[in-house]
């Protein structure tokens, strides 16, 4: 059986409590243009998880009654530098092959390997209605944010 989900990290700005934590209230972030530093940073609260059965790793972005929802930025810089703000309420999931079984007092660090090459996509144009896109009008592209994908392991 499967156990229900359970968090490895929350940002510090949360106070503790996920139920009134949203991308309003926080204004500390990590950079995942270095993976050693993100890893580090994901398993740097030594949280106590229950014992059980773990499937999958879930990345979310913001959580709860967020209003702007902007979590994940992205910059491009190209002819006419641009920020990208993400617009929704990311969160994206990888499954852990084979899944992770916890026993008491076992002790684990879940890393991510990603690439970053495809989370910001460049076309032509200069006009976009996507609130995760920005315009270049200095070289006609339209930059948009995409998405992260990541394989996690477990280092014991």
């Amino acid at each position: 059986m499967v156990s229900s989900h359970r968090m490895f990290y929350l940002n510090s700005g949360c106070n503790e409590d996920i139920s009134s934590c949203n991308a309003d209230s926080l204004t500390s972030f990590f950079d995942f243009t270095s993976p050693a530093e993100a890893n580090a940073t994901l398993n740097s609260q030594g949280r106590e998880i229950e014992t059980g059965t773990y499937k999958y790793v879930r990345l979310e972005f913001c959580k709860y009654g967020a209003t702007g929802n902007v979590t994940v930025l992205g910059t491009y810089t190209g002819a006419s530098p641009v920020t990208l703000t993400y617009g929704g309420c990311g969160e994206t999931s990888a499954e852990l092959s084979p899944p992770l079984e916890l026993s008491s007092g076992d002790s684990v660090q879940i890393q991510l390997s990603y690439d970053l090459t495809h989370t910001i996509n460049v076309t032509d144009g200069t006009t976009t209605t996507s609130s995760n896109c920005a315009v270049d009008s200095g070289a006609s592209k339209v930059v948009c944010l995409g998405s992260l994908s990541f394989n996690p392991s477990v280092v014991r």
